[in-house]
């Protein structure tokens, strides 16, 4: 399983998860958490939103379906 498919079944089970927490279930640095999630959010696969005084939550983008019309 590649890191980002790691990364996004953790935070779809946690929606919301700080980078920190996600590292330490993920036994790897804050810094690579922080790269991939920022590069996941590019993708549209991931938004980051920050509350009120806390960190940066992490959540997962719902895809809604495509149609394709042939």
């Amino acid at each position: 399983m590649s890191f980002a498919a790691r990364v996004m079944e953790v935070v779809e089970h946690r929606p919301g998860i700080a980078d920190r927490p996600l590292a330490e279930a993920l036994a790897c640095s804050v810094q690579q958490v922080n790269g991939e999630c920022r590069h996941l959010e590019n993708l549209g696969l991931l938004s980051r939103k920050k509350g009120d005084g806390e960190p940066i939550g992490n959540y997962p983008v719902r895809q809604r379906p495509t149609l394709t019309v042939v």
